[in-house]
């Protein structure tokens, strides 16, 4: 995600601040930085899930918390049954979530959508540049 993605993304969720993986792409690297880093988010309100396009190519999952920390990881996935979409239901389950895999959207779709505690999936319509 390019910086000005990313601005865009902490003023829609009101991040106030941000700690981001190193490691892009990587499963078991998002699973180590969520574990290492996840009591930094303090009580988890919703986890925004977004893919920018083929240009791209990244999957970004952000964890936010009630109080506007965030977690932004890079080796979760979703809409196929690979090891991405496995990484993100492992972190679900750690955060003690229900949410159907049916429910998050198709792999390779351009979007945004953000998902909380109750298991509810909601696609956004973020405002574009300029």
């Amino acid at each position: 995600m390019d910086f000005f993605a990313r601005r865009k993304m902490m003023e829609a969720f009101g991040i106030t601040h941000l700690h981001a993986e190193g490691d892009h792409g990587h499963t078991d690297s998002s699973k180590r930085f969520f574990e290492r880093n996840r009591h930094e988010v303090g009580i988890p309100a919703k986890v925004v899930l977004s893919y920018v396009g083929e240009d791209d190519w990244t999957f970004t999952t952000c964890l936010v918390g009630e109080d506007g920390v965030a977690l932004e990881m890079f080796g979760f996935a979703w809409g196929y049954g690979g090891e991405g979409p496995r990484g993100l239901a492992w972190m679900f389950e750690r955060l003690g979530w229900t949410v159907d895999p049916k429910d998050l959207p198709p792999c390779h779709v351009v979007g945004t959508w953000v998902v909380t505690p109750d298991g509810a999936v909601t696609a956004l319509d973020l405002p574009s540049e300029g």
